[in-house]
């Protein structure tokens, strides 16, 4: 009896995980764009030939806007790579059996394991890095002379 409610409670967390995660997904595609605001701004600002100290002020809330949103995607991917380890340790939990069903059970698992953290890091190295602040410009002081 306790492994069929295993199965079941397996098979309903099946059902369920993909609709807990549904928003995390949309956070996730958003990922590919982190951080290109911030990019733009730094472009025209590399290029703009009046580099004031208030465009640059604008460029560093920019940057560390971009940078929050890049850890929110690297949490993001985090939660769902624990999401689905718990789902593979639900999967695998109780295996019984003779011990060359439980050495391929747990050969099974570790497969799946590593397959999930080999996601989860290609995705982490996915993400797009944000490129540094240019050097803060130079205020130019022009004293009027008094001759």
């Amino acid at each position: 009896m306790p492994k069929l409610r295993v199965s079941l409670l397996v098979a309903v967390l099946a059902c369920a995980i993909p609709f807990i995660s549904s928003p995390v997904y949309a956070v996730v595609e958003d990922c590919q764009s982190v951080g290109s605001e911030y990019r733009s701004a730094l472009n025209l600002f590399q290029t703009s030939q009046s580099q004031s100290n208030i465009k640059f002020k604008e460029l560093v809330k920019l940057k560390k806007k971009a940078d929050r949103s890049r850890e929110a995607c690297i949490k993001t991917i985090n939660n769902e790579f624990k999401i689905a380890l718990r789902a593979i340790n639900l999967k695998y939990g109780n295996s019984s059996g003779s011990r060359e069903e439980k050495l391929t059970f747990r050969t099974m698992k570790d497969s799946e394991i590593a397959s999930a953290t080999l996601l989860r890091d290609k995705r982490i190295r996915d993400l797009i890095s944000i490129p540094e602040l240019p050097q803060k410009p130079i205020k130019s002081k022009i004293k009027n002379k008094k001759s």
